[in-house]
């Protein structure tokens, strides 16, 4: 079986391509976090490199940027090249099969200083920002009437 699903981060600029046929085709870098911890206890990242064609990579291309967050489900494909210097260069990709939209890198941002926020709020004892929540029945328990008609003004 030759299956991949992983989250990630996006990690280099996309730039949308056409071969020659005309299929749309995109290649990037993502990063993803590995269970394995530095020596300041921080999460290790391995970068992998990530192939898309015809209408996942104009999604992606539309949708995303560097630093967004993506999931995806692909399967491993290796080749070979040679360099410029004349040196084989064996390359392996992740062909991908499906895509998840997770987050954009701003907006996770945006969530994490929200809560930031809310957190030096509660600690100064301002409380936490909550919406309210309305009643919608009267002290005796029937429902709350809202017929603009039986109003007296």
């Amino acid at each position: 079986m030759n299956n991949f699903s992983g989250i990630g981060r996006i990690a280099t600029d996309l730039v949308l391509k056409k071969s020659s046929a005309g299929m749309a085709f995109l290649s990037f870098n993502m990063a993803i976090k590995t269970p394995k911890k530095n020596k300041n206890g921080e999460a290790l990242s391995i970068f992998i490199n990530c192939l898309a064609f015809d209408v996942r990579a104009e999604n992606i291309y539309k949708f995303c940027s560097k630093g967004d967050l993506l999931g995806i489900t692909a399967y491993l494909q290796d080749g070979s090249y040679e360099s410029k210097d004349g040196y084989k260069v064996n390359k392996i990709e992740f062909i991908i099969t499906g895509i998840d939209f997770i987050s954009p890198k701003k907006e996770v941002q945006k969530q994490e200083k929200e809560k930031a926020v809310e957190a030096r709020a509660g600690a100064a004892g301002g409380g936490s920002f909550r919406k309210p929540q309305y009643e919608t029945t009267t002290n005796n328990g029937t429902a709350f009437d809202d017929d603009d008609e039986e109003i007296p003004f």
